[in-house]
């Protein structure tokens, strides 16, 4: 897709919008900074947004269609290990002893290509695994997008709910990282979320980390904010 200049208005948009970026750490907006302002997006961030925008889910998170994307599972450690493993040892001490053992049971991340994360064992905290070989790039931008309902008279809306992604190296040690969400990454692409009758449109893009990484092998260890309102979601790696 072309790199084009887009005109936005932003009221709910906005305060949503507000809302995510708070949640993640990442810089919040306020309408009064924005009202109406022209942003534009490079060709390679908007070539990034049809893949998000691809809808694999079902209106309840299910998994319904893996044409044009890679399904991945985010796993617990506390599944890998026996009882008493378990009972003495926290995740970083799993990941300096077992690192390579663990990782043959993790599923693998690929970058370049759409990822569906599915949560099959409704963990708090999972992991996968990727890994930087020799050739290809050492940088690289991660995004997530999360399945966003509007909720139901007996559920509750999801709209608030985030996933924080982190690169675990060998040592236990999270790899640094910026997560800073430019204007025009939050304006460029857009969801909309039936909520009460009411439709809310809300970031596309619910995180971006840009991240330096060395040759090597890491996990990938995904936060979610509330396990049970978070089903499978979305994320692309993508190469610079």
């Amino acid at each position: 897709m072309n790199s084009k200049t887009h005109n936005f208005i932003l009221y709910a948009f906005i305060a949503a919008a507000c809302v995510l970026l708070t949640q993640t750490g990442c810089d919040s907006l306020l309408p009064s900074e924005y009202k109406a302002q022209e942003y534009t997006a490079s060709s390679t961030e908007m070539a990034v947004y049809p893949y998000l925008a691809q809808n694999h889910l079902d209106s309840l998170g299910n998994i319904i269609d893996s044409a044009n994307c890679h399904i991945a599972r985010m796993r617990s450690l506390s599944g890998l290990v026996d009882s008493t493993t378990l009972a003495n040892n926290t995740d970083n001490q799993l990941i300096v002893s077992r690192f390579n053992q663990l990782a043959d049971s993790l599923d693998t991340l690929v970058r370049d290509s759409l990822l569906v994360i599915s949560n099959p064992e409704d963990a708090k905290i999972g992991y996968s695994t990727f890994s930087v070989t020799a050739g290809q790039s050492k940088e690289i931008y991660i995004y997530i997008s999360l399945h966003l309902t509007g909720g139901s008279s007996t559920t509750s809306n999801n709209i608030n709910e985030y996933v924080v992604a982190e690169l675990i190296r060998s040592d236990s040690s999270v790899v640094s990282s910026t997560n800073e969400m430019e204007n025009v990454l939050v304006s460029s692409a857009s969801q909309t979320v039936l909520v009460s009758s009411n439709s809310i449109i809300v970031p596309l893009i619910n995180a971006r980390y840009h991240v330096r990484v060395e040759e090597g092998l890491y996990y990938m260890r995904f936060t979610l904010s509330n396990s049970s309102a978070i089903g499978p979601f979305k994320v692309y790696i993508r190469s610079l």
